[in-house]
């Protein structure tokens, strides 16, 4: 058997390459972080920043965003681990599960300026785990409604209250979907296609489970939850106010926006540079409009440092000065994050909106709602996607998916936990 593990291990090198490291100083450090070249740039400044008040020098890792995670673990398994890493707080259990998630409580003790009240509770706690702090919040995944003004203006309406529901929402994107050449095909959807669906489960009075912070069953067959689903495909499906997988494909809503394809997206700020580069037309911002309740996401990324961190006092004051310190300002200043650090989302670098568009998703922080805290996190994320992506294609009912993804949710909420490094771990990369 472990002739076995072995080999798939070296197979899952030789499929995958060899990582090799960048090389650090001697005295230096080492931070990984997914980005896109935009936000690279803002990654590299406050690492800069960090040398220049520190000494300590610093190399920035940069990887692309749909390969991080699987960079990341082998990185993790290398001789020589990033002594810092962005990583997505759904993802804090499994790894720290795992075992190679440096706790970070000690290091927290010693400082002031990174206490739990001074982060949004819900980025705070989604780096907690089983009683331990693993990752001080980076950002929040907070969204907003862009919409075209030249869009709107062309038929006639007016700019979303900030305060609309659901049904003003569904008016105006039905409003807006035309067919330009009457060719019989739709040309321009008022709405573009959500992925975060569960925004509306939750607006809806539904939850994704039972218990957030320690799951053991699905709750998507609810009434609440099916309701919110319900709505959403109505949107797609009855509508046609919004493109269903087969017809967007594999662009974003980002994209879709950008190329002015749709006239309303559910979108962050981190999708904020992509437009402002892409789509040369006004546009502006409401908060979300609101089901039974108000809600918004409670996920996103927060600097953690490994159990092999080779110099975890630095490393942490690396993580500190980027979640709470100046690095974090010149990061926000960059355009594509909203700060889970409150001194400064309530500041005029976000919030006051002194040359950036930020207030609509500032006011998502009192409704952000915690994903679920499991190491089976990304194995039910999967379930989801393609147990959902059915439902928006119109092939399955909302009755049927939700039932079936109760059932592979609950199996995999059954099952004993991880407790040891993935396999790739056997066999040092690089």
């Amino acid at each position: 058997m472990a002739l076995l593990f072995l080999s798939l291990a070296i197979l899952g090198l030789s499929l995958g390459g060899c990582q090799t490291a960048p090389k650090v100083p001697a005295d230096g450090l080492l931070l990984m972080v997914a980005a896109t070249d935009d936000q690279a740039r803002a990654w590299k400044s406050a690492a800069e920043l960090f040398t220049e008040e520190s000494k300590v020098p610093v190399v920035v890792q940069i990887e692309e965003p749909a390969s991080y995670v699987e960079r990341l673990k082998r990185a993790l398994a290398s001789r020589r681990p990033p002594d810092v890493f962005l990583l997505e707080s759904s993802r804090i259990p499994e790894f720290a599960a795992r075992g190679v998630l440096l706790g970070l409580d000690s290091y927290v003790a010693k400082r002031k300026d990174v206490q739990p009240k001074d982060y949004y509770p819900v980025a705070w706690q989604a780096y907690q785990y089983r009683g331990q702090c693993y990752g001080l919040p980076h950002e929040l995944h907070m969204l907003a409604v862009l919409f075209n003004e030249e869009h709107l203006d062309a038929k006639l309406l007016g700019r979303p209250r900030s305060d609309w529901t659901w049904q003003e929402f569904l008016d105006m994107a039905t409003t807006l979907t035309h067919d330009e050449n009457d060719d019989g095909r739709i040309d321009v959807y008022g709405a573009a296609p959500c992925p975060w669906w569960q925004v509306f489960v939750w607006q809806n009075g539904g939850d994704l489970v039972d218990d957030p912070a320690n799951p053991t069953r699905s709750t998507l067959s609810t009434p609440e939850a099916r309701g919110g689903l319900q709505w959403l495909a109505d949107l797609i499906l009855k509508h046609k106010a919004a493109p269903s997988p087969k017809v967007s494909g594999t662009e974003s809503p980002a994209a879709l926006f950008a190329s002015q394809r749709v006239s309303m997206a559910y979108l962050g700020r981190w999708d904020i540079n992509l437009i402002d580069k892409k789509g040369f037309f006004p546009w502006g911002y409401r908060t979300l409009p609101k089901g039974k309740q108000q809600a918004n996401l409670g996920t996103g990324t927060g600097l953690c440092l490994p159990t092999k961190a080779k110099s975890p006092e630095n490393a942490f004051r690396l993580a500190a000065f980027l979640s709470a310190g100046s690095g974090q300002t010149v990061l926000l200043g960059g355009g594509f994050s909203s700060p889970a650090y409150i001194p400064l989302a309530t500041s005029q670098y976000f919030s006051g909106e002194t040359g950036q568009k930020g207030n609509a998703f500032y006011e998502g922080f009192a409704v952000a709602r915690p994903f679920p805290a499991t190491p089976r996190y990304a194995e039910i994320a999967e379930v989801w996607e393609t147990e959902l992506t059915a439902l928006w294609n119109g092939e399955v009912s909302v009755d049927e998916v939700t039932a079936r993804i109760d059932e592979r949710v609950n199996r995999l909420l059954s099952e004993a936990e991880p407790t040891t490094a993935w396999l790739i771990g056997v066999v040092p990369a690089g």
